[in-house]
Protein backbone atom coordinates (compact mmCIF):
# COMPACT_ATOMS: atom_id res chain seq x y z
CA UNK A 1 0.00 0.00 0.00
CA UNK A 2 1.59 3.35 -1.13
CA UNK A 3 1.06 6.86 0.20
CA UNK A 4 2.15 10.23 -1.35
CA UNK A 5 1.87 13.70 -2.42
CA UNK A 6 3.72 15.38 -5.23
CA UNK A 7 7.20 15.52 -3.18
CA UNK A 8 7.45 11.99 -1.57
CA UNK A 9 5.94 8.70 -1.90
CA UNK A 10 5.82 6.25 0.85
CA UNK A 11 5.09 2.30 1.75
CA UNK A 12 3.14 1.61 4.04
CA UNK A 13 2.93 -2.37 5.28
CA UNK A 14 0.62 -4.11 6.84
CA UNK A 15 1.52 -7.17 9.52
CA UNK A 16 4.94 -7.60 7.33
CA UNK A 17 7.09 -10.29 8.76
CA UNK A 18 10.36 -7.96 9.14
CA UNK A 19 13.07 -8.56 11.40
CA UNK A 20 13.04 -5.18 12.91
CA UNK A 21 8.81 -5.53 13.46
CA UNK A 22 9.62 -8.82 15.60
CA UNK A 23 12.14 -7.59 17.76
CA UNK A 24 9.81 -4.48 18.26
CA UNK A 25 7.09 -6.66 19.49
CA UNK A 26 8.86 -9.03 21.93
CA UNK A 27 10.81 -5.27 23.42
CA UNK A 28 6.91 -4.15 24.03
CA UNK A 29 5.59 -8.02 25.43
CA UNK A 30 8.93 -7.91 27.72
CA UNK A 31 7.38 -4.54 29.10
CA UNK A 32 3.96 -6.34 29.82
CA UNK A 33 4.95 -8.67 31.71
CA UNK A 34 7.86 -7.99 33.22
CA UNK A 35 10.34 -9.94 31.75
CA UNK A 36 13.66 -8.78 32.08
CA UNK A 37 15.50 -7.00 29.09
CA UNK A 38 18.60 -7.87 27.83
CA UNK A 39 19.89 -4.53 29.77
CA UNK A 40 18.75 -6.13 32.82
CA UNK A 41 19.96 -9.48 32.29
CA UNK A 42 23.62 -7.60 31.23
CA UNK A 43 23.47 -5.92 35.02
CA UNK A 44 22.26 -9.06 36.69
CA UNK A 45 25.07 -10.70 35.38
CA UNK A 46 27.47 -7.94 36.10
CA UNK A 47 26.75 -8.24 39.76
CA UNK A 48 29.68 -9.84 41.59
CA UNK A 49 29.04 -13.26 43.19
CA UNK A 50 28.38 -13.95 47.04
CA UNK A 51 32.32 -15.10 47.46
CA UNK A 52 33.51 -11.89 46.11
CA UNK A 53 31.02 -9.84 48.52
CA UNK A 54 32.62 -11.62 51.21
CA UNK A 55 36.10 -12.44 50.29
CA UNK A 56 37.04 -9.18 48.72
CA UNK A 57 34.55 -6.75 47.78
CA UNK A 58 33.75 -5.83 51.63
CA UNK A 59 36.28 -5.21 54.45
CA UNK A 60 36.71 -7.71 57.33
CA UNK A 61 36.50 -6.74 61.19
CA UNK A 62 36.59 -9.02 63.85
CA UNK A 63 33.47 -8.43 66.55
CA UNK A 64 35.81 -6.84 69.37
CA UNK A 65 36.18 -3.95 66.66
CA UNK A 66 32.94 -4.00 65.09
CA UNK A 67 31.52 -3.06 69.16
CA UNK A 68 34.25 -0.42 68.96
CA UNK A 69 32.56 1.38 65.82
CA UNK A 70 31.27 5.04 66.19
CA UNK A 71 30.61 5.85 62.37
CA UNK A 72 28.13 3.48 60.17
CA UNK A 73 30.08 1.12 58.32
CA UNK A 74 29.22 -1.94 56.45
CA UNK A 75 31.49 -5.19 56.89
CA UNK A 76 31.82 -8.79 57.64
CA UNK A 77 32.77 -10.88 60.34
CA UNK A 78 32.64 -14.48 61.46
CA UNK A 79 31.30 -16.11 64.62
CA UNK A 80 29.30 -18.84 65.99
CA UNK A 81 25.56 -18.23 67.09
CA UNK A 82 25.31 -19.14 70.65
CA UNK A 83 22.08 -18.41 71.49
CA UNK A 84 19.23 -15.96 71.43
CA UNK A 85 19.28 -12.85 73.64
CA UNK A 86 16.65 -13.90 76.43
CA UNK A 87 13.81 -11.86 77.01
CA UNK A 88 13.57 -10.83 73.03
CA UNK A 89 10.60 -11.60 71.19
CA UNK A 90 11.63 -13.11 67.79
CA UNK A 91 9.22 -11.48 65.83
CA UNK A 92 7.36 -8.20 65.70
CA UNK A 93 4.16 -6.10 64.41
CA UNK A 94 5.23 -4.75 61.37
CA UNK A 95 3.56 -2.12 59.16
CA UNK A 96 1.49 -3.63 55.95
CA UNK A 97 3.19 -1.19 53.74
CA UNK A 98 6.75 -0.84 55.28
CA UNK A 99 8.60 -2.59 57.21
CA UNK A 100 8.62 -0.37 60.35
CA UNK A 101 6.77 -1.69 64.02
CA UNK A 102 3.43 -0.29 64.58
CA UNK A 103 1.90 0.38 67.79
CA UNK A 104 -1.20 -0.08 69.21
CA UNK A 105 -3.87 2.59 68.86
CA UNK A 106 -6.82 2.43 70.41
CA UNK A 107 -8.61 -0.86 68.50
CA UNK A 108 -5.62 -0.90 66.05
CA UNK A 109 -2.75 -0.52 64.21
CA UNK A 110 -0.74 2.48 63.45
CA UNK A 111 2.54 3.03 62.06
CA UNK A 112 5.03 5.76 63.18
CA UNK A 113 6.77 6.20 59.86
CA UNK A 114 3.96 6.25 57.42
CA UNK A 115 1.19 7.01 59.30
CA UNK A 116 -0.62 3.74 57.30
CA UNK A 117 -3.82 2.81 59.96
CA UNK A 118 -5.26 -0.85 60.44
CA UNK A 119 -6.75 -3.77 62.28
CA UNK A 120 -4.31 -5.82 61.72
CA UNK A 121 -0.42 -6.24 60.96
CA UNK A 122 2.19 -8.50 59.22
CA UNK A 123 4.45 -10.74 61.46
CA UNK A 124 8.31 -9.80 60.42
CA UNK A 125 11.28 -11.49 62.04
CA UNK A 126 13.22 -9.54 64.45
CA UNK A 127 16.23 -12.07 65.86
CA UNK A 128 18.61 -10.81 68.51
CA UNK A 129 21.55 -13.23 67.51
CA UNK A 130 24.36 -14.24 70.23
CA UNK A 131 27.22 -14.23 68.05
CA UNK A 132 31.16 -14.86 69.29
CA UNK A 133 33.96 -15.36 67.77
CA UNK A 134 37.14 -16.25 69.67
CA UNK A 135 37.66 -12.90 71.41
CA UNK A 136 34.55 -11.44 72.00
CA UNK A 137 30.65 -11.24 71.46
CA UNK A 138 27.63 -9.12 70.55
CA UNK A 139 23.88 -9.06 69.44
CA UNK A 140 23.33 -9.22 65.94
CA UNK A 141 19.98 -7.95 64.46
CA UNK A 142 18.44 -10.62 61.27
CA UNK A 143 15.08 -9.28 59.82
CA UNK A 144 13.06 -10.39 57.85
CA UNK A 145 14.48 -10.46 54.28
CA UNK A 146 17.62 -12.55 55.41
CA UNK A 147 15.85 -14.89 58.10
CA UNK A 148 13.39 -15.84 55.55
CA UNK A 149 16.03 -16.64 53.17
CA UNK A 150 17.90 -18.75 55.06
CA UNK A 151 14.70 -20.50 57.45
CA UNK A 152 12.95 -20.96 54.04
CA UNK A 153 9.76 -19.52 55.86
CA UNK A 154 8.63 -16.31 56.06
CA UNK A 155 8.00 -14.86 59.87
CA UNK A 156 4.62 -14.83 59.16
CA UNK A 157 4.29 -18.72 58.04
CA UNK A 158 6.45 -19.50 60.92
CA UNK A 159 4.31 -17.35 63.52
CA UNK A 160 0.69 -19.72 61.80
CA UNK A 161 2.43 -23.08 62.18
CA UNK A 162 3.85 -22.22 65.71
CA UNK A 163 0.60 -21.29 66.90
CA UNK A 164 -1.11 -24.23 65.35
CA UNK A 165 0.90 -26.80 67.44
CA UNK A 166 -0.20 -24.89 70.36
CA UNK A 167 3.01 -22.81 70.94
CA UNK A 168 3.05 -18.25 72.14
CA UNK A 169 4.58 -15.77 72.10
CA UNK A 170 7.21 -16.46 74.69
CA UNK A 171 8.23 -19.94 73.14
CA UNK A 172 10.91 -19.90 70.17
CA UNK A 173 9.58 -22.14 67.38
CA UNK A 174 11.69 -25.39 67.29
CA UNK A 175 12.99 -24.62 63.01
CA UNK A 176 14.84 -21.28 64.64
CA UNK A 177 17.19 -23.69 66.28
CA UNK A 178 18.45 -24.13 62.67
CA UNK A 179 20.40 -21.00 63.75
CA UNK A 180 21.77 -21.80 67.10
CA UNK A 181 25.53 -23.38 67.25
CA UNK A 182 26.76 -22.49 63.87
CA UNK A 183 29.36 -21.07 61.97
CA UNK A 184 28.60 -17.80 59.53
CA UNK A 185 29.78 -15.30 57.42
CA UNK A 186 27.60 -12.04 58.45
CA UNK A 187 27.81 -8.81 56.44
CA UNK A 188 26.35 -6.37 58.77
CA UNK A 189 25.60 -2.46 58.79
CA UNK A 190 26.79 -0.98 62.42
CA UNK A 191 25.31 2.10 63.30
CA UNK A 192 25.92 3.99 67.03
CA UNK A 193 22.87 3.52 68.93
CA UNK A 194 23.45 4.88 72.46
CA UNK A 195 26.96 5.57 74.02
CA UNK A 196 25.77 4.37 77.14
CA UNK A 197 24.74 1.02 76.89
CA UNK A 198 26.50 -2.10 77.19
CA UNK A 199 26.46 -2.50 73.18
CA UNK A 200 26.73 1.29 72.14
CA UNK A 201 26.10 -0.18 68.57
CA UNK A 202 23.49 -1.66 66.50
CA UNK A 203 24.38 -4.47 63.95
CA UNK A 204 22.07 -5.11 61.78
CA UNK A 205 22.69 -8.47 59.83
CA UNK A 206 22.55 -7.43 55.68
CA UNK A 207 23.77 -11.14 54.74
CA UNK A 208 24.41 -14.32 56.06
CA UNK A 209 26.73 -17.03 54.58
CA UNK A 210 26.69 -20.52 55.66
CA UNK A 211 28.74 -22.05 52.57
CA UNK A 212 31.36 -24.18 53.87
CA UNK A 213 33.81 -23.67 50.96
CA UNK A 214 33.52 -20.11 51.39
CA UNK A 215 34.16 -20.14 54.92
CA UNK A 216 37.11 -21.95 54.88
CA UNK A 217 38.60 -19.44 52.21
CA UNK A 218 37.84 -16.76 54.51
CA UNK A 219 39.49 -18.10 57.59
CA UNK A 220 42.50 -18.83 55.51
CA UNK A 221 42.60 -15.40 53.70
CA UNK A 222 42.63 -13.56 57.50
CA UNK A 223 44.41 -16.71 59.27
CA UNK A 224 41.54 -17.60 61.31
CA UNK A 225 41.90 -20.63 63.52
CA UNK A 226 38.70 -22.07 63.82
CA UNK A 227 39.82 -23.91 66.83
CA UNK A 228 40.65 -21.05 68.96
CA UNK A 229 36.44 -20.45 68.41
CA UNK A 230 34.45 -21.10 71.41
CA UNK A 231 32.73 -25.01 70.95
CA UNK A 232 29.45 -24.88 69.71
CA UNK A 233 28.47 -26.61 72.62
CA UNK A 234 30.35 -24.54 75.23
CA UNK A 235 28.83 -22.76 77.78
CA UNK A 236 32.22 -20.79 78.47
CA UNK A 237 30.21 -17.45 77.21
CA UNK A 238 27.52 -15.76 79.59
CA UNK A 239 26.04 -13.26 78.13
CA UNK A 240 24.43 -10.37 80.11
CA UNK A 241 20.44 -10.66 79.92
CA UNK A 242 20.21 -7.09 78.53
CA UNK A 243 23.10 -7.63 76.31
CA UNK A 244 21.48 -6.79 73.04
CA UNK A 245 19.04 -3.98 74.62
CA UNK A 246 19.63 -1.46 72.05
CA UNK A 247 16.82 0.90 70.06
CA UNK A 248 15.67 -0.79 67.03
CA UNK A 249 15.40 0.60 63.58
CA UNK A 250 13.13 -2.14 61.78
CA UNK A 251 14.61 -3.13 58.65
CA UNK A 252 13.33 -6.26 57.29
Amino acid sequence: MGVSNTTYNSVLMINADLEEVKKFRQRIMAIETGTPTPVARIEKRAAYSEEDDFLNKTPYKPISEIRDLIEKTVCVTIGVVKDFSPGKSWWYKSCNICPLAMREVGDGYKCSRCNAESQNFTPRYSLNLKVADEESYASFIVYETVGSEYLQISAEDLRTKHILRGGNRIEFPEELSKFKNKTFLFKVSVKLENINSFQPVSITVMKLCHDEAIISSFKQKYSIDQDAFFPANSDVITLPADYSDINKVFSG
